[in-house]
C-alpha cells in the first residue's frame, strides 16, 4: 500500500493500492476533502462550476456502468453454472443493490460523527 497526497496544499494523506485496486481513507478524510473541495470551488466561476458537476456526475454514471458489467459477468457465470441462482437472480440483484445503498448510508451517517 502506498501513501498519496490528495493535494498539496491539502495536508491530506490517503492509501492506495499501487495496482489501482483501491483506495483508504481513514475517518474524516471524506470530509477534510469535502471542505477542501468546497473552500477552492469559491474560486471558480459559475460556467467552470457548472462544468466540474457535469464531470463528477458523468464519472459516478461511468463507474455504476463499471459496477453493473461485473455484476452482470458475476451473475452470467452463476446462472450457467448454478440452476436456482438463476432462478433467483431478480433477488440476488435487489439484495446486492439493497445491501450497497444501506452501506452507503451508514458510511454517511460515519462521516457526520
Amino acid at each position: 500500500m502506498n501513501s498519496y497526497q490528495y493535494d498539496v496544499s491539502s495536508g491530506i494523506w490517503i492509501e492506495g493500492c499501487p495496482a489501482g485496486d483501491g483506495v483508504w481513507m481513514d475517518k474524516g478524510e471524506v470530509l477534510k476533502i469535502h471542505q477542501h473541495l468546497q473552500d477552492a470551488a469559491k474560486d471558480l466561476p459559475p460556467e467552470k462550476m457548472q462544468a466540474l458537476i457535469t464531470q463528477l456526475k458523468q464519472i459516478e454514471i461511468d463507474e455504476q456502468k463499471k459496477e453493473d458489467a461485473a455484476l452482470d459477468e458475476l451473475f452470467e457465470h452463476h446462472n450457467k453454472n448454478f440452476p436456482l441462482w438463476h432462478a433467483m437472480d431478480g433477488v440476488m440483484r435487489f439484495l446486492y443493490h439493497a445491501i450497497n445503498h444501506i452501506s452507503n448510508k451508514i458510511n454517511q451517517m460515519e462521516e457526520k460523527l
